[in-house]
C-alpha cells in the first residue's frame, strides 16, 4: 500500500550511519501553491532529532521532531508551527506518545494531540467530513489516543484503538480490528469504526455512526 504521490525533487545527504540532511519541492504553477522544505536528522543523547524547515502553500514552516526511550518506555514527540507570510495566522501542532512491548508481544501506547485549529465546542458532525491536512490533523482542540494490540497466533492478530476528546461533545472514537494472515501476501481485515458522542444540546449520549469493514487484500 503506498500514499498518493507528487511530481517533486528530493534530494537526501547521509552525513553519518545516523544523520542526514535532506530537501523536497513539489512541482507547482504559481506561489501560492509552493511546497518545499528541508529535514535535519540526527543522534544525540541516545535520542533521534529531526528539525524541518519550508513552505508549506501561504505559510512558513518551522518543526522538531524526537523518538527515544525513557527506560523501556518509547517516548515520541513532534511539533509543527505554521505561520502565515501574508496574513497574521498561526497554526500549531504537537503530538506527545509513550509506548511498550510486553515480552507476550503485547503492544500498547498513548498519545496527546494538541491542534490549536481546532475547537473544543461541539464539532462530532464535522468528524468524518474533515479535510485532513498538515495544518488540520483532527477537528478537536485536545485529543488522547490509546492503543493495545496482541497477536493471537503466528497468522491472527488483534487491536484496539480509542481515540477521545474532552470537548463539548465528548466525542469517543472506538476502532477494532482483527486481522487474518491466509498467506504472506494475502489477508483477511474485519475493521470496526464506531463513533460516540452528545447530542440534543448535551443531554444525550448516543453513537453518531457504527461501521463494519470486511477487506481482502492481496500484495504483489
Amino acid at each position: 500500500e503506498e500514499r498518493p504521490g507528487s511530481d517533486a525533487v528530493r534530494v537526501t545527504y547521509y552525513t553519518g550511519a545516523t544523520s542526514s540532511i535532506e530537501f523536497a519541492v513539489k512541482a507547482f504553477e504559481n506561489s501560492d501553491e509552493i511546497v518545499a522544505g528541508g529535514l535535519w536528522k540526527f543522534n544525540k543523547w541516545n535520542y533521534d532529532f529531526q528539525v524541518l524547515g519550508g513552505v508549506f502553500n501561504k505559510d512558513i514552516v518551522t518543526g522538531l521532531g524526537w523518538a527515544g526511550n525513557i527506560k523501556n518506555v518509547g517516548f515520541k514527540g513532534e511539533t509543527a508551527l505554521f505561520q502565515g507570510y501574508d496574513t497574521a495566522s498561526t497554526a500549531f501542532a504537537g503530538t506527545l506518545a509513550f509506548d511498550y512491548a510486553f515480552a507476550n508481544s503485547m503492544y500498547v501506547s498513548f498519545g496527546f494531540l494538541y491542534n490549536s485549529l481546532g475547537t473544543t465546542e461541539s464539532a462530532s458532525t464535522n468528524l468524518l467530513a474533515l479535510d485532513i491536512n498538515a495544518k488540520n490533523l483532527f477537528p478537536y482542540k485536545y485529543t488522547t489516543v490509546a492503543v493495545i494490540s496482541y497477536p493471537f497466533a503466528p497468522s491472527f492478530s488483534g487491536a484496539l484503538s480509542l481515540i477521545y476528546s474532552p470537548s463539548d461533545d465528548q466525542l469517543l472514537f472506538i476502532n477494532p480490528t482483527l486481522t487474518y494472515t491466509i498467506k504472506d501476501n494475502w489477508n483477511i481485515d474485519l475493521i470496526g469504526q464506531i463513533a460516540g458522542s452528545k447530542y440534543n444540546n448535551g443531554e444525550d449520549y448516543g453513537f453518531l455512526s457504527k461501521l463494519i469493514f470486511l477487506r481482502m487484500k492481496w500484495s504483489f
